[in-house]
């Protein structure tokens, strides 16, 4: 569902203080979990706004254009019914059992969880 604008601009505030701090360091080109544990609460909200609002975004399009395609559906199968702080502990979660993929992007953990949830 996506939210009403003056929602999705207190929410985008978060979101965008993790894209520029993501952008700042030119050395590491990934976020990986080993960035994800060692972050604040907010850029951690800020990263799962982001992936929760690629969600949202694919559904408007499809609603919008139904010749639109979904680009994978296991991603709203598995995410598209979360909140914020959902996902945020199933992150964390899944930092702490699989504790070897820390060096992975984060990408790769999001979409471990999409994959769970989804069946």
């Amino acid at each position: 569902m996506l939210f009403p604008i003056t929602r999705r601009l207190a929410l985008l505030l978060p979101a965008l203080s993790a894209a520029l701090w993501l952008a700042a360091s030119p050395v590491q080109a990934e976020f990986t979990g080993l960035d994800w544990e060692n972050s604040s609460a907010d850029l951690k909200r800020g990263v799962v706004i982001g992936a929760l609002t690629l969600v949202d975004t694919q559904r408007a399009f499809e609603a919008a254009d139904s010749t639109c395609a979904s680009a994978d559906p296991t991603l709203d199968r598995g995410l598209g019914h979360m909140q914020v702080p959902q996902l945020q502990q199933a992150m964390d979660d899944y930092y702490q059992q699989h504790p070897k993929q820390r060096n992975l992007s984060i990408a790769h953990a999001i979409w471990a969880i999409a994959l769970q949830r989804a069946k």
